[in-house]
């Protein structure tokens, strides 16, 4: 099945032609691109949802970490997970065992 033009095009109607929505376009001008010339029609759809949930999944971290970037040093508490010496206590027994 040839991927060029497959499927129903989306969008409103102008004129008596039915126009996609640019980024259907840009997903199959991506998939040209790449030398695919045969796809079915839904992997244009699937293309898109995944660009729209990754980049509002980036958006989310993005505000989040906006939120914390009026925080100053100070109001952070750092908090080591193991001493010094507690890591060598651990390493030694396992630095003693002679590699094979």
């Amino acid at each position: 099945m040839d991927g060029k033009g497959a499927g129903p095009s989306q969008g409103p109607s102008t004129s008596g032609t039915q126009q996609q929505p640019q980024l259907v376009t840009r997903m199959q001008q991506l998939l040209a691109t790449l030398n695919v010339e045969e796809y079915e029609p839904r992997v244009v759809n699937q293309l898109v949802d995944f660009v729209y949930r990754y980049i509002s999944e980036v958006l989310q971290d993005a505000e989040a970490f906006n939120g914390s970037a009026g925080e100053t040093q100070n109001s952070w508490i750092y908090q080591p997970t193991a001493t010094a010496y507690r890591a060598l206590r651990c390493a030694t027994p396992r630095c003693k065992v002679v590699l094979p």
